[in-house]
């Protein structure tokens, strides 16, 4: 089973990918976002804006503050492994974070399927790919229902254990407070989040 590389933050395009003509390359590009786990509904706006096209998208016109945490974050020279973007609808935390993570081959989740899957999916490549995998987009933590019985906060924490310990990239986005997702996840995940992560409150830079 093929896992991406540990560490590997360049570009998602292949040299050859980019000498095929535009359509090709959309084409391309679709294949591994979807592959990813990209959300669809994200690509007309990943494509506006593209590493290798014209600035032709809002995204050029106007960067986020989202955007910028994000892609600062999974830069060269920024040692943090967890990036926690908070704040309300609109403030662009979600694409801001799959932005930057579809152009660095990273892959995409939404916290609710975490739980969906539990502690043996289906697919027995899920977890290995969420743990190995370069960089990864955790999305809306906090709105997933927790089972009385804990496997699904177990299944999280045992994600969030092995991004700390191989230090691999990790974006999570919420609409909670601080207090509000340490009560929910526990002392320990909480912890690990924060000795080697940051927290940004787009509520704060976002008018």
């Amino acid at each position: 089973m093929p896992f991406e590389p540990a560490g590997y933050l360049g570009s998602d395009y292949h040299p050859r990918t980019a000498e095929l003509p535009p359509e090709d390359r959309r084409i391309a590009r679709e294949r591994s976002w979807q592959a990813r786990g990209i959300p669809e509904r994200m690509w007309p706006a990943l494509h506006d804006g593209a590493p290798d096209e014209p600035a032709v998208g809002p995204l050029a016109a106007r960067p986020t503050p989202a955007l910028d945490a994000a892609s600062r974050f999974l830069g060269p020279t920024d040692m943090a492994t967890f990036l926690v973007l908070s704040g309300p609808v609109g403030t662009g935390k979600s694409f801001g974070a799959v932005w930057a993570a579809a152009w660095n081959g990273g892959r995409f989740v939404a916290a609710i399927d975490l739980l969906r899957a539990g502690l043996y999916p289906a697919d027995p490549a899920f977890w290995p790919q969420l743990r190995f995998c370069s960089a990864l987009v955790v999305d809306d933590l906090g709105v997933e229902p927790l089972d009385k019985g804990g496997f699904g906060l177990t299944a999280l924490e045992s994600l969030i254990s092995a991004r700390y310990d191989g230090r691999r990239k990790t974006s999570l986005t919420t609409n909670l407070a601080p207090a509000d997702v340490k009560a929910r996840l526990g002392e320990r995940v909480w912890r690990r989040i924060t000795e080697a992560g940051r927290w940004v409150n787009l509520a704060e830079v976002v008018q």
